[in-house]
């Protein structure tokens, strides 16, 4: 055996091993869901349950709205994507490329917001909800989060590397500001603007605590 299908072989063997890794919280969970509260907490533990209690699933369905929760989850997650992306583009493209007074404080400023952890703001947020009457709705879970500081800055550090020249050229031809980020700015900023949703799905999906 030639040493490339040696190294070949021990790449399948460590991938292999990686997978059983990764698979085996999965796993693991999966057979806990199946037994019983002694079983689970059984000490040596208990693999495989010798009575699978597929009674839980059905329990769990009963006490809990399980299918209204992730409908919540995903259309505020969903409307906080599309949101902060549309949000973040207009402030990016005008830190970027717009000259107005103070913009390099206010962007320094909107940058400080990163540096103070998001727990600060729970309070706050919550009696400004609580004010508005949106306590209980959908529209609580996405208000507080349809624009970040981070979006701004990814997307504006995106934008400015992209040429000037081809701005200038469309603003010749007629197009405004607005048809200049449209059609040429966001379509050559597709990866940041990849880039920028997963980062926001991954956060809405995960905001457990608001």
């Amino acid at each position: 055996m030639d040493s490339r299908k040696i190294s070949k072989t021990i790449s399948h063997v460590l991938l292999i091993v990686g997978s059983i890794f990764m698979l085996f919280p999965f796993v693991w969970m999966f057979l806990t869901s199946l037994k019983t509260t002694s079983q689970a907490t059984a000490i040596p533990p208990i693999i495989i349950p010798p009575e699978p209690q597929w009674i839980n699933y059905k329990t769990l369905f009963e006490s809990l709205p399980f299918f209204v929760l992730y409908k919540n989850t995903f259309v505020s997650t969903l409307i906080i994507t599309m949101e902060q992306l549309l949000l973040c583009a207009f402030a990016a493209y005008a830190f970027a490329r717009l000259d107005f007074p103070f913009k390099n404080l206010l962007f320094i400023l909107i940058l400080s917001v990163l540096m103070v952890p998001s727990q600060v703001f729970i309070i706050p947020q919550y009696v400004t909800i609580q004010k508005m009457g949106l306590l209980d709705s959908i529209s609580a879970l996405v208000i507080p989060n349809l624009f970040s500081a981070f979006g701004t800055f990814l997307l504006r550090q995106f934008f400015a590397t992209l040429p000037k020249e081809l701005e200038e050229a469309a603003y010749l031809d007629g197009c405004g500001r607005i048809g200049i980020l449209f059609k040429i700015i966001l379509p050559l900023s597709i990866p940041g603007l990849v880039s920028l949703s997963i980062f926001v799905i991954l956060f809405g999906w995960n905001n457990l605590l608001w």
